[in-house]
């Protein structure tokens, strides 16, 4: 975690909740980040700026996580004892079978509109990601105002959302390669 074992939200002075509020996690970021910033303790001792690095360090990280709405989330989780990236045998997080099938009938869709050079219908299918990220996004925070509130249960519902949410980034950032290479070979 940290190399003071402090979570986070402790590094940043902010309540241990999904629902941050983006300015004041800016604000806090930027204030501490004066305060630690090596170069502010340039006439301290060895050791001392070893510590003041460290602590750059952990803000940075702490504030690279918990800007981004899905990294928040799956970091609350792990704090939840709940690690959606686990990759021991037996610790791997179950993905719904119903939502791989309508992933892989989305790709083979994306396939062949690709190889017809359909591009409404690959709008058409950016549009259902796009709508569905959304979605589970809405499902994630809905979610963790339910654990907030102690409906433990909540904690599988989130986990599943932002298993399905990596799926989906995984088909947008196909949908982004397919249209950079589109746009080169319009151009060339």
């Amino acid at each position: 975690m940290t190399s003071e074992e402090q979570t986070y939200f402790d590094i940043l002075g902010l309540a241990r909740r999904y629902a941050l509020d983006p300015r004041e996690l800016e604000e806090r970021y930027r204030a501490l980040s004066r305060q630690w910033h090596p170069d502010v303790h340039g006439r301290a001792s060895p050791a001392e700026r070893v510590r003041i690095l460290q602590r750059a360090t952990d803000l940075n990280q702490a504030y690279r996580v918990l800007r981004n709405d899905d990294e928040r989330a799956a970091y609350l989780l792990r704090l939840e004892g709940v690690d959606i990236g686990a990759e021991e045998p037996g610790a791997q997080a179950q993905v719904d079978p119903t939502f791989l099938a309508e992933m892989l009938e989305l790709r083979e869709a994306l396939a062949e509109a690709q190889a017809a050079r359909d591009e409404q219908a690959v709008r058409a299918i950016e549009a259902m990601v796009r709508r569905r990220c959304e979605e589970a996004r809405a499902q994630v925070a809905a979610g963790f105002v339910r654990l907030e509130a102690g409906d433990r249960s909540a904690l599988a519902d989130i986990a599943r959302r932002l298993i399905e949410l990596r799926y989906l980034r995984r088909f947008h950032d196909e949908l982004d390669r397919y249209e950079e290479a589109r746009l080169l070979d319009a151009q060339g």
